[in-house]
């Protein structure tokens, strides 16, 4: 659960946030999220060149990971990223990039690639695939994520 303001300088969006991630889902048979309840801080930016038609959007969070139920504490995290887009039609933008998280002594870097297909200017529909490249003391992963975004 997390909000923020969003402003717009020039051709540049901000969106800094802070959010809340909740152990909800718990079962003692089957156990679907960590446990505990994370603080985050963050803010994307994303700047329009080209007519609107390329992005470079800029990302940074940092995670202050909570005690989980069975009393540890894991080291917080920080994640840094970038993705460069293009327009392919007027409602579906495409983009590349790198994220990466840094925990304790480790890190993974990740190659995101995603998908936005917007509705209105409040409405958006968003997918990514992360590919994990290169890591130290935090496992390669693959995976995918479906986002639907709604502005107030």
């Amino acid at each position: 659960v997390g909000a923020g303001p969003r402003r717009v300088f020039g051709n540049t969006e901000m969106h800094p946030y802070f959010a809340l991630n909740l152990p909800t889902g718990e079962t003692q048979k089957t156990p679907t999220g960590n446990g505990r309840v994370d603080v985050k801080i963050g803010a994307v930016s994303t700047s329009l060149f080209n007519d609107r038609n390329i992005e470079l959007t800029l990302l940074a969070e940092h995670n202050f990971t909570g005690q989980n139920n069975r009393g540890i504490n894991p080291p917080n995290e920080t994640t840094t990223g970038f993705l460069v887009g293009s327009r392919i039609s007027p409602k579906l933008r495409v983009a590349t990039g790198l994220t990466d998280l840094v925990r304790g002594n480790g890190f993974l870097l990740t190659s995101r690639t995603g998908a936005r297909y917007t509705i209105s200017p409040r409405l958006h529909f968003e997918t990514y695939g992360d590919f994990g490249m290169n890591n130290i003391n935090i496992p390669k992963n693959n995976g995918a994520s479906f986002f639907v975004r709604y502005n107030l």
